[in-house]
């Protein structure tokens, strides 16, 4: 995060958890929704970290000042949130909707989604990655027909 301390989601433990590089110490905190099933992690370009609640139906945001949590829920119900990385540049949230075969790109700064539908169903797409030298191209991994494909936005 933006303070130099690692944090990872604990899918089976419903939790998130930091560890202070310098300490060791491990510091455990739970979802806003219970049993919640947090999944991936990334990190905005303010330094605060992000993930994907799969069974709560959220993203989440963790400011990394105070480790408090906020939850936007993701538009589509029973979507899944799973896959979570940001776009450094524009200043999104990328997220993939693993039972729903979409992304969805949500602008902290006015809290509005924007879904984009992926070309074919039964994908599950758990990991996803924005293109740095090109964050309008968000690419992601297909678990069930071993591929990859990308997203870009022509704005």
């Amino acid at each position: 995060d933006g303070a130099g301390i690692v944090w990872f989601p604990e899918e089976l433990g419903d939790k998130a958890g930091k560890i202070d590089p310098k300490t060791e110490q491990i510091t455990e905190y739970d979802p806003p929704t219970p049993a919640a099933t947090p999944r991936r992690m990334g990190v905005d370009k303010h330094g605060n970290p992000w993930f994907s609640e799969f069974s709560g139906n959220n993203l989440v945001m963790i400011d990394h000042r105070t480790s408090k949590m906020t939850e936007y829920p993701v538009p589509t119900k029973y979507a899944a949130p799973y896959g979570v990385d940001s776009d450094m540049v524009h200043d999104y949230i990328w997220v993939s909707l693993c039972h729903a075969d979409k992304l969805a790109r949500f602008d902290p700064r006015s809290k509005t989604w924007v879904e984009f539908p992926l070309p074919e169903h039964y994908l599950s797409v758990r990991k996803i990655a924005v293109d740095p030298k090109n964050p309008n191209r968000v690419w992601f991994g297909e678990s069930f027909k071993d591929r990859v494909g990308y997203v870009e936005v022509i704005q």
